[in-house]
């Protein structure tokens, strides 16, 4: 593996999912290149341990880019935020990059994954639990083609998380499959933008308005070896039923005069924190 990147240069797809041994030793380095004269400077003194072939591995270090590679797959991984900044350093053009249960990555991983803008189509992030809103701006305003975007179980993002995925203009799939700390605000943002929306999952988060009286019926049926409980928390809204909630929601907020200031004007905004600037 550590010369994929030095040896396949027109490589398009890599899949590495489930691989728990793979590190940042098997990517490209983001360090620029230095001069071997610096090595004596570089030198530290024997950790207490022995170290392992791998530690002793010098950082990858290339002199090309990977400007073919669009898809890449690294889910399950024990890559960190030092790791995806070198891979996007060198592979500036990926359009499909999943690092779903990469548990080390943090907002820092989402900055560097912004700088691949327009190209960037499909972006799996379930289970990378250290993820925060800041970093969700991050890409939804650099990566205005996003098409799918899975961010299931990241319970840190909050309604301004989907405030921001609701303007792209592009989106078809999103799951938010027990992202705890989101509100109706969340939903009625989706209902009020998100008009390219296909398929919306969003079970298990507890969101009041979907907890509403017929909003069940817009839904996909469950599948059959869910439990009651799983059952009842199931929520995935796809084809024209994502209209149809959309619609939905909006008729039941307009019957609802109290709910009017939280969802119209400015007081559906006024709910929501000042926008994070990156």
């Amino acid at each position: 593996m550590y010369g994929h990147f030095l040896v396949h240069r027109k490589l398009r797809t890599l899949r590495l999912s489930h691989c728990p041994l793979l590190s940042d030793k098997a990517f490209p380095s983001s360090i620029e290149p230095s001069d071997e004269n610096d090595e004596e400077e570089r030198e530290k003194p024997l950790p207490p341990r022995p170290i392992t072939w791998v530690e002793q591995l010098p950082p990858l270090i290339l002199r090309h880019t990977a400007d073919n590679l669009r898809v890449l797959d690294l889910s399950s991984c024990k890559i960190t935020d030092e790791g995806i900044e070198g891979i996007i350093a060198h592979a500036t053009k990926i359009q499909n990059l999943n690092i779903s249960r990469c548990s080390n990555l943090t907002d820092r991983s989402l900055e560097a994954i912004s700088t691949l803008g327009d190209n960037l189509d499909v972006l799996i992030l379930a289970h990378v639990m250290n993820i925060t809103d800041r970093g969700v701006v991050y890409f939804a305003r650099a990566c205005r083609n996003l098409r799918v975007v899975d961010v299931a179980f990241c319970r840190n993002l909050t309604d301004m998380s989907v405030f921001e995925l609701s303007g792209l203009s592009s989106l078809r799939r999103l799951s938010l499959i027990r992202v705890h700390k989101l509100t109706d605000i969340a939903i009625f943002s989706l209902a009020e933008h998100a008009w390219a929306l296909e398929r919306l999952y969003i079970s298990a988060t507890g969101v009041p308005s979907l907890k509403r009286k017929g909003v069940h019926r817009f839904s996909d049926l469950p599948p059959s070896d869910h439990d009651p409980d799983q059952q009842a928390a199931f929520r995935v809204f796809s084809g024209m039923n994502v209209e149809g909630l959309r619609k939905f929601l909006n008729k039941e907020d307009q019957r609802r005069p109290m709910c009017t200031s939280t969802y119209t004007g400015k007081g559906y905004y006024a709910s929501l924190p000042r926008a994070i600037s990156p």
